[in-house]
């Protein structure tokens, strides 16, 4: 979410895709399981969109470091494969 002085102005939610079966812990720690993410896109498709709503904001996370590490990690990996198609 994106707070303001206090309020909620706008939302970003969505399943990703991650190609692979979500492990057992994963599921048991999280309650989601493949059924959920199976229809999802895949995180070449929302990363784009994600970015643009992230773009100017200050990150505030339980745990920050280790969900932003996935974050940066893809954003690597996507730019490596949008410089290999060039």
């Amino acid at each position: 979410v994106k707070v303001q002085n206090g309020k909620i102005i706008d939302r970003f939610s969505t399943f990703v895709n991650p190609e692979i079966p979500i492990p057992l812990r994963i599921e048991q720690l999280t309650s989601i399981n493949d059924n959920m993410v199976i229809d999802a896109p895949k995180i070449e498709e929302i990363l784009p969109s994600f970015m643009e709503f992230c773009e100017g904001s200050v990150m505030v996370a339980h745990n920050a470091d280790f969900d932003m590490s996935f974050i940066a990690a893809n954003c690597e990996r996507s730019e490596e494969r949008r410089v290999g198609k060039e």
